[in-house]
Order: C-alpha cells, then structure tokens, then sequence
C-alpha cells in the first residue's frame, strides 16, 4: 500500500545505488564515480526502463573508514562527488589541469573496482590548504580568488553567506 502511494503503482522497481559505484565516461580516468556525465546517463537509463526510484546512501563528505555513516558534516556535500569533467566544461579547470588528473589516475593504476580514497583525498583536495597541484584547490582559485567570472564569485559569495551558520564550522 505505501508504494501505490508514493509512485501511484503496485508494482515498481526501486534501485539502490551509491554515485561512486559508477564508471568513469568512456575514455577518461576519475578515480571515483561522480556527479557528472555518468549520473546523468545512469538517470535518463532508469527513466526509460521506469524506474520508480533511485535510493542514494548519504552523500556527505566522509569521516572515518571513508563510511556515508561518518560525515564530517549532515550538512555538507562530499568534495569526492564533485565532476572534474563538469569543472572542465565549466572553464574552472584548464585542459591540462584535466588532463593532467586523468594522467595521474591512470599513471598511479587507480583500479576501476575499487576506490582508493587516500589517492582521491591527495590529488582531489590536496593534503593542505597550499596544495594548488590539487585539482579541487585549482577550481576554487580560479573561480573564488579573482581568475573566475563575477557571476559565479558572486553566486559563491551568496552560498556563503546563506550556508554561514553551518559552513564556518566545517571548514574550520
């Protein structure tokens, strides 16, 4: 009876599925399913075969053991989902700032079964606040520290102000 009443059928397909369980898009290397052209594919698949839903597990950014159950914060996003392929077509990151992380991923031999979240951690975020190497560190100097367009700096700035009562504390 609930799921006559949420999808209006009494039968229906649900999928479980966590976006870093996703392949990377044909041809280049991310370390980590993400948010990006996969996800989109994956979510136009379940439309046309009707799917009722696509259940997630958490989406925060990961605490300890890398587990969806130990977030750093019930608020915050994981940096690890964040499409370096959507940073690339959005001009945040250049060309060679990409190619260079689908390099690295396929240099180091990141397995395509199994992720690797200290990598992911090391050349995504970057060990420190100055690690510029780090592909994430590059995006936000480009659009937030003066190279990237007024818009999107504005945009930012108003995320901020809206997310201040629970941004300052996780990013301290």
């Amino acid at each position: 009876m609930g799921l006559e009443l949420i999808t209006g059928r009494k039968r229906a397909v649900l999928i479980l599925l966590h976006p870093t369980s996703l392949p990377d898009p044909r041809g280049k290397a991310y370390g980590v399913g993400e948010l990006g052209s996969e996800a989109i594919r994956f979510v136009d698949f379940l439309a046309d075969a009707g799917a009722a839903a696509w259940q997630i597990l958490p989406l925060g950014h990961t605490g300890y053991m890398d587990s969806p159950y130990q977030t750093f914060s019930r608020f915050a996003g994981s940096p690890y989902l964040i499409s370096v392929e959507k940073l690339l077509a959005k001009g945040d990151i250049s060309r060679e700032e990409h190619d260079g992380y689908v390099a690295a991923v396929e240099q180091d031999g990141i397995r395509a079964d199994k992720v690797d979240y200290g990598w992911l951690f090391h050349h995504k975020l970057g060990e420190n606040w100055g690690d510029v190497a780090a592909v994430l560190r590059q995006a936000f100097q480009r659009v937030v520290e003066g190279n990237g367009t007024g818009s999107r700096q504005r945009a930012f700035k108003a995320f901020c102000r809206e997310a201040g009562p629970w941004l300052d504390d996780y990013a301290e």
